[in-house]
């Protein structure tokens, strides 16, 4: 699995004149269906002077979710795998994924949809 990190742009008519390329230390949570209990699920760092991060340690063949709870100030666009894997869960079981997550789930789609993401 790939984490990947880089500035969600606005569309441009809502950009400030000012542009940033800076990297941030971001807080990564991560909730997969082995594991669902995001309060028993530890976090890791991505440091802001890495770009991204590689997890050999994490099963993606089934749902796995990040910023789990909402926990960090960042949005979230999966691989087409991982998506699939998610809608089976919330079409099968949606109270497996804490409510907080699905409703950052769906605002990430909609500002990725508004952004033509």
């Amino acid at each position: 699995m790939y984490i990947l990190q880089e500035e969600f742009e606005k569309p441009k008519y809502l950009r400030d004149t000012r542009s940033t390329q800076d990297l941030w230390w971001i807080p990564i949570k991560l909730t997969t269906k082995a594991n669902p209990d995001s309060t028993k699920t530890p976090y890791f760092w991505i440091p802001n002077y890495v770009g991204s991060v590689e997890r050999s340690d994490m099963d993606t063949r089934d749902w796995l979710i990040v910023n789990s709870e909402a926990i960090g100030y960042f949005r979230v666009l999966y691989d087409l795998q991982l998506f699939r894997n998610i809608k089976t869960q919330l079409e099968d079981n949606p109270y497996e994924i804490h409510a907080n997550t699905r409703s950052q789930i769906l605002d990430d789609y909609f500002n990725f949809a508004f952004t033509s993401n």
